[in-house]
């Protein structure tokens, strides 16, 4: 990690490890909320999470990769 970096640790498990779908979501919607108050500061997430298939899931994590990726990078990608 950088040294001048800035850690934000978004907590969606219980301790055992186990929780919602929607607690997930939850934490997605939070990060991009965040990231769009300082877009000038670059950013990066990391979800090492196991979780079965959830069409849910999948659209939030689309979502918070439109909300942090320049505009053009996604324009590109379409």
């Amino acid at each position: 990690m950088a040294r001048q970096a800035a850690l934000v640790s978004v907590r969606v498990l219980g301790c055992d490890g186990r929780g919602a779908v929607l607690g997930v979501i939850a934490g997605l919607e939070y990060v991009g909320a965040r990231h769009l108050r300082d877009a000038a500061t670059p950013a990066t997430a990391n979800v090492s999470i196991g979780a079965p298939g959830s069409p849910q899931l999948n659209l939030a994590a689309d979502d918070l990769a439109v909300v942090a990726l320049p505009s053009d990078l996604v324009r590109a990608s379409q």
